[in-house]
């Protein structure tokens, strides 16, 4: 009876425990590396960390090059907080060492599976590698196409511009592509010349340069769509009219060189986001207004021509007289101001200037002479004015007596 119930208790212990290990030994799926983990570092690391030029030196695209890292492991398999790449990512918005760099940073959610598949051993399946976004690169020449058939209507176009002077011809035997060249004959070429070239779908460079072409003119050419290069240097433009070039998206090269533009004017070009050179010189455009419009047309390259630099004043040598010698003689001893003087007849201003003349005077060096008879005599009339602007009247006799003309001539003049 006794063994039978002990049985019993036992097989329903045994049941019992199975149970609970059964619910306590349940565990949550691992982290899946293709569906949970890939799809983060392919939209979010790979960009940066592929295998063209990675930065940092860390391409992140195979698994081998992944644990590896840049100076070594970046991963340490079950230690998510020794793990380089979770210290990186776990960094505060806004720190510069943050990744991912681009964009905002990853999620919560993002960071806690990274941890937990690191914490889980990092298991990446042999033979799959993360894609990466390719570099596109430059965008293929239209040049370097044969161009558009050329229609009858271009065919006649192409023959009255070169009626009237104008080079027009292909690029190329193999090309459609056009050019013409109305510069040689630029002082005969008027507005309603250009309209010749409105038919030309084909025309990807157009020289003006040196016409007598105005704004109106700008109205032919805005149509011309495939255009690459246009030469308007020396021409009457003036800038109002550069507003009708804004449909030319393929233009490379632009020659404003010698015309009436200005600051506000060039800024109808920022639209042109494939101009790459354009050349100012000899125009009222500043640097500030060029630099401007660089930021707006990524890789921009304005020419503003070479500036002489302003000439730079010479210093001034604050021990160099005011006056010359010529100017003293001629103001104070003939100009009468210094016998005006010495008669108690000038005024305050008078007097103040008169020191600045003798002041100056004595600066000079003597024409002609002994250094030391040119210093005191020329000691003898600052002293004496001295006196006169400070009221004493001992300083117009003193004066009076400096005045010695011909004694200074004697000994001074050249």
């Amino acid at each position: 009876m006794l063994c039978r119930r002990t049985r019993r208790l036992q097989t329903l212990a045994l049941a019992v425990t199975f149970i609970m290990v059964g619910l306590t030994g349940h565990s949550e799926a691992a982290v899946d590396f293709n569906k949970q983990i890939k799809p983060i570092f392919e939209a979010r690391c790979t960009e940066c960390h592929g295998p063209v030029k990675p930065k940092g030196k860390y391409d992140m695209h195979t698994k081998a090059s992944f644990f590896k890292g840049s100076d070594g492991e970046a991963v340490i398999k079950g230690k998510p907080d020794e793990s380089y790449i979770v210290e990186l990512i776990t960094l505060p918005a806004g720190d510069p060492d943050i990744m991912p760099a681009k964009g905002d940073p990853l999620t919560k959610e993002q960071i806690e599976l990274i941890k937990t598949w690191i914490k889980e051993g990092a298991n990446w399946p042999d033979g799959v590698d993360l894609k990466f976004p390719k570099k596109a690169g430059p965008p293929p020449d239209p040049l370097n196409t044969p161009g558009k058939p050329i229609t009858d209507a271009e065919k006649k176009a192409v023959s009255d511009a070169q009626a009237k002077g104008a080079l027009a011809m292909r690029l190329a035997q193999n090309t459609n592509w056009l050019r013409v060249d109305f510069s040689l004959h630029g002082k005969e070429i008027k507005d309603s010349d250009i309209a010749v070239v409105k038919p030309m779908t084909n025309l990807v460079d157009l020289d003006l340069g040196g016409t007598q072409v105005t704004d109106a003119a700008l109205a032919h050419v805005a149509g011309l769509t495939n255009l690459h290069r246009l030469h308007l240097e020396r021409t009457k433009i003036t800038g109002k009219g550069l507003g009708q070039l804004k449909n030319l998206q393929e233009l490379r090269y632009l020659n404003l060189y010698g015309t009436q533009v200005d600051d506000k004017s060039i800024m109808a070009l920022a639209e042109l986001k494939k101009l790459k050179r354009l050349y100012l010189w000899q125009t009222k455009v500043t640097d500030a207004a060029a630099k401007k419009l660089e930021a707006a047309i990524p890789g921009l390259y304005i020419n503003l021509g070479w500036k002489a630099e302003a000439p730079k004043p010479k210093p001034v040598d604050p021990n160099a007289p005011k006056f010359t010698r010529a100017e003293i003689m001629q103001k104070a001893m003939k100009g009468g101001l210094a016998k005006k003087a010495s008669e108690g007849k000038a005024n305050k201003d008078e007097l103040k200037l008169l020191l600045e003349y003798v002041t100056a005077l004595q600066k000079h060096k003597a024409p002609k002479g002994d250094a030391g008879s040119w210093k005191a005599k020329t000691d003898v009339l600052v002293a004496a004015v001295t006196l006169l602007n400070k009221g004493d009247k001992k300083g117009e006799k003193a004066l009076a007596l400096g005045m010695d003309c011909k004694a200074c001539h004697q000994a001074h003049k050249p």
